[in-house]
């Protein structure tokens, strides 16, 4: 989760103002889960409340302060990491245990016939549609605090600006961490945090927008180009071979 738009210091549920370098923490660390989960996706995969509570651990920073910093912000941009994307309602789909695929009909309302087979039963559920279906737990998270979640295409990180945010802080505390204590990364970590200025952000901002418009150019480009009528009587001759072999039979 990318932070994108920072609101007024709030007080947490137990009447604390959560500051802003405290929220730059929350979310600079949870999206570092998030990366580590990416480099490592053989390894176990942590859910969105897993995660609250490693960050908690990390950061000292109570669970319930950390849920209500990541629901402040009035519009979240998310990758389609899996744990990102996880369905209100999942389908039973035929990797499935055929008895979670019985429950899951009959928590529907369905009435099961046996003997049964988990193909019969697959066709039963296809025949049934919610609109939970198309609902994404943390979009409907987000809802029920008013905001809203945008969604990056896959592979373009280079539409986000918290990326060369991000960057900035990790290159700060990369190059002056000395002890690789805990304690002090912490702190460089803080401190990496307000050195990015609103100049600073407005040029990542200005980067990305541009990074935007090479993508828009490119896609019209490609539309003029597929929608163009070929020349009448134009042909277009593909060589396979080496022709070099030609030459030497010559």
């Amino acid at each position: 989760m990318d932070l994108v738009d920072i609101s007024p210091s709030k007080k947490n549920p137990r009447g604390k103002f959560v500051g802003t370098g405290q929220k730059q923490i929350i979310i600079n660390l949870y999206k570092d889960k998030i990366k580590q989960q990416q480099e490592n996706p053989d390894g176990p995969k942590l859910t969105y409340r897993q995660m609250l509570l490693e960050i908690s651990k990390s950061s000292g920073i109570g669970q319930r302060t950390i849920q209500t910093t990541l629901a402040e912000y009035k519009k979240k941009v998310m990758d389609n990491a899996a744990y990102h994307s996880v369905k209100k309602d999942r389908i039973p789909v035929m990797s499935w245990k055929k008895q979670e695929i019985i429950n899951w009909l009959e928590s529907k309302g369905e009435n099961i016939t046996y003997p049964t087979t988990k193909g019969a039963l697959l066709s039963k559920v296809r025949t049934i549609h919610t609109d939970d279906h198309e609902k994404y737990v943390i979009d409907e998270y987000a809802k029920d605090n008013n905001k809203t979640v945008l969604r990056l295409p896959p592979y373009h990180c280079e539409l986000n600006p918290i990326e060369l945010a991000w960057s900035s802080v990790k290159r700060y505390v990369r190059t002056h961490n000395t002890t690789f204590k805990l304690k002090d990364v912490k702190e460089l970590l803080k401190r990496g945090v307000e050195l990015v200025t609103p100049e600073m952000w407005t040029n990542f901002v200005g980067h990305v927008i541009k990074e935007e418009e090479k993508f828009w150019k490119i896609d019209n480009i490609t539309d003029d180009f597929m929608d163009e009528e070929p020349e009448e009587g134009a042909r277009h001759i593909l060589t396979i071979g080496d022709t070099s072999s030609d030459s030497d039979s010559d």
